[in-house]
């Protein structure tokens, strides 16, 4: 974190100051390196100082508003983009629920300009950082709407989609008090926690709202809670969507499900 926090403000490489002689700190970026030590001491994420993350080849903005983007969620859409008909036709229409910085929706849309690619979120604050990211990519294929997917508009509930994916909050608040200290202090409770009562609130209004609007032969993809797996496999079958699979990590853990609409 050190390394890259001085890199970042620097704008020198390690390797320069390991290898190179005659570099010397300079007051502009040792002033605002005065200033980021304290917020990295009290635990706030890196990403949040410097206001960018990296993920999935390109450089995000982020802000307290959204999730800092994650290598678990580089593997979800990395699995969209190798799935052999998520994304395939002239123009595959995809929906990215809860987009929050827009990461994945918007990695989608630049990794296949073919498709027409949306977000939506709750969340105002969060819209605006995925449009400032938007714009950075120069994405016209890509729309960003405030919607609710527990109450969804009638706008939402009239479009059709070939693919929906979602990594919705999944922390049951009982939870809470295990987690880091940068996560649980600095990054977005609704975008993280549910309620211990009901775990799986946002599989289920998602799997009801994908069983209305996906084509048929759609193909639905979440990011899940290791533990709630077996959970959501069961929701989506009851819910008659087929070929329901689970998938794992890089660490092994059962991290992603994956459901076709018959």
């Amino acid at each position: 974190m050190a390394r890259w926090l001085i890199e970042e403000l620097s704008q020198i490489s390690a390797h320069r100051w390991a290898l190179e002689t005659g570099l010397e700190p300079h007051s502009p970026w040792l002033n605002a390196l005065a200033t980021a030590l304290p917020r990295l001491a009290s635990q706030e994420p890196l990403q949040y100082i410097l206001g960018k993350a990296y993920f999935y080849e390109h450089t995000w903005l982020v802000s307290p508003a959204v999730l800092i983007p994650r290598p678990e969620t580089e593997q979800l859409v990395q699995t969209i983009l190798d799935h052999p008909q998520a994304l395939k036709g002239l123009q595959p229409r995809v929906l990215d629920v809860g987009t929050g910085s827009g990461c994945i929706a918007l990695s989608l849309a630049a990794a296949n300009p073919k498709a027409l690619v949306s977000g939506v979120d709750i969340s105002d604050e969060a819209l605006a950082v995925a449009r400032q990211n938007q714009e950075q990519l120069h994405l016209r294929n890509a729309a960003l709407w405030q919607d609710d997917i527990l109450s969804p508009s009638p706008n939402l509930l009239a479009q059709r989609w070939h693919t929906i994916v979602s990594n919705p909050p999944y922390i049951p608040l009982a939870e809470q008090a295990k987690m880091r200290a940068n996560v649980r202090e600095y990054e977005p409770h609704t975008a993280l926690f549910v309620s211990d009562q009901n775990p799986l609130l946002f599989y289920e209004a998602i799997s009801r709202y994908a069983r209305q609007t996906l084509y048929e032969g759609g193909w639905l993809f979440f990011e899940i809670h290791e533990n709630y797996a077996k959970g959501v496999v069961h929701l989506l079958q009851k819910d008659g969507f087929a070929g329901v699979e689970i998938l794992p990590d890089l660490q092994g853990k059962a991290r992603m499900v994956l459901a076709q609409k018959p």
